[in-house]
C-alpha cells in the first residue's frame, strides 16, 4: 500500500489510521505462517495525525503482531522527533540497530 492523499487503488489516505490498521491485521489472520510488515512512513503519519494517535496505532499492531506470528519493522529517523517522543518510542518498542 501507498501512503499518499493522492487518489489510487493501491493507496490510502495517512489520516486513515483505522483502515490502515485493519488491513495490517487482515494480512495477519491470512495465516499461522511467520510474515513480517514493513511500516515505511510513521513521520508521514505522526505529520498527519499527531504523535498520540499514530503512538496508540502502533501499539495496538503491536499487540496484535504476538496473536498472529508477526514481526512489524518500523524504520524511525531521532532527528525528526523531540527527545521525549524518541524515548517513549523506545520503551515500547524494540530497537533494531543498522551499520552502514
Amino acid at each position: 500500500m501507498w501512503l499518499t492523499k493522492v487518489r489510487d487503488r493501491n493507496a490510502v489516505s495517512p489520516t486513515r489510521l483505522e483502515f490502515l490498521l485493519q488491513t495490517m491485521v487482515d494480512f495477519m489472520r491470512k495465516t499461522d505462517d511467520p510474515k513480517v510488515i514493513f511500516l515505511d512512513g510513521v513521520g508521514y503519519l505522526i505529520l498527519e495525525n499527531g504523535f498520540v494517535p499514530v503512538f496508540r496505532f502502533l501499539t495496538t499492531l503491536k499487540d496484535y503482531t504476538a496473536l498472529y506470528n508477526t514481526v512489524v519493522i518500523v524504520p524511525l529517523r531521532e532527528d525528526g522527533l523531540d527527545e521525549k517522543t524518541v524515548n517513549l518510542m523506545y520503551r515500547e518498542f524494540e530497537r533494531m540497530r543498522f551499520q552502514s
